[in-house]
């Protein structure tokens, strides 16, 4: 899942070496994006999306029932289709109140906190999740655990560490075991960022290697950045740079591009100024191959965001 992220600060080098590699995305694109945040800050609250929901649902040929609406909900996010997924899981929570079902409530809230997260709505998300774990679910682990990860993104992203731990150490609690590891990698990343690297590294390496190609690439990323933490940037480069040629399907890009980021920065730590350079600009020749990709404007403006930090870190 690329709502995954979890950014690190680097220093004004870098920063310099990214503004001189590429030209800013265009300010009407951001004003745009801006414009678009504000429009559905604005509008979908739970009142509004249930009444959407409703209408929506009305209009449907085919009526499914509210758990294969989450269900679309879940493959569209995952696609990108981020207002299409808003509409699906909008359709769950109006069948879920029509039918005073609080497991479809839950299930419902906590799509929409997902889909939301992968947007870059960070109030929003964090608003769905705390309202999914309001409900009495049938199988806790579906909504617990993904609804405080999806709390834990948000306070990473906001660079509250410590509550990101802790909203991680719930959610790996109530996690299912093909869900876990997700939430092991976030975890290791927050450890990372508030300075235990000790307990990352436990961690890290009680996790079983993956069989999912994405999952794979997202810890051996998470491995490299640990071994910068540790001091280590001969290993971390190396590692990084195997993954610049990683291939995980349609999402190889997006993983090479944060790989040539974690090139910069390993360069940087080993003092090599003119290749961190260069591996900026690797990083940012891929970024437009990389927006273009997705369908989905609402899920380009949430990407945009976190890709954002690699023009502005320092």
């Amino acid at each position: 899942m690329l709502a995954t992220i979890v950014l690190v600060t680097t220093t004004s080098a870098i920063a310099q070496a990214q503004r001189t590699a590429a030209p800013r995305v265009p300010d009407a694109e951001a004003i745009a994006a801006k414009q678009e945040k504000a429009r559905l800050a604005d509008t979908d609250t739970i009142l509004a999306l249930s009444n959407d929901g409703a209408v929506l649902y009305a209009n449907d040929n085919v009526k499914l029932s509210g758990y294969q609406y989450c269900s679309q909900a879940v493959a569209l996010a995952d696609k990108g289709e981020f207002r299409q997924s808003v509409r699906a899981a909008s359709k769950a929570l109006h069948v879920a109140q029509a039918t005073n079902n609080p497991d479809l409530q839950a299930m419902a809230n906590r799509d929409l906190a997902i889909v939301y997260s992968y947007s870059g709505q960070l109030d929003k998300a964090e608003e769905f999740a705390r309202e999914a774990l309001r409900y009495e679910s049938k199988d806790p682990k579906l909504v617990i655990g993904p609804a405080n990860k999806v709390i834990g993104d948000v306070q990473t992203r906001r660079g509250n560490y410590a509550g990101a731990v802790s909203s991680y150490e719930t959610a790996l609690a109530n996690s299912s075991e093909r869900y876990a590891p997700l939430v092991q990698s976030s975890l290791v990343n927050a450890l990372i960022e508030s300075g235990d690297t000790a307990r990352a590294r436990q961690l890290l390496d009680g996790i079983a290697p993956p069989t999912d190609a994405q999952l794979a690439a997202q810890l051996d990323r998470t491995r490299a950045r640990l071994l910068l933490a540790e001091k280590k940037p001969d290993e971390a480069v190396a590692l990084y740079r195997q993954l610049t040629t990683r291939q995980v399907g349609t999402d190889s890009g997006y993983y090479q591009l944060w790989a040539w980021d974690g090139v910069a920065r390993g360069e940087l730590a080993r003092g090599d100024k003119a290749a961190a350079s260069a591996a900026v600009g690797k990083a940012l020749a891929s970024v437009d191959g990389v927006r273009s990709k997705f369908r989905s404007e609402e899920f380009k403006m949430g990407l945009f965001s976190d890709l954002q930090s690699v023009f502005e870190r320092g």
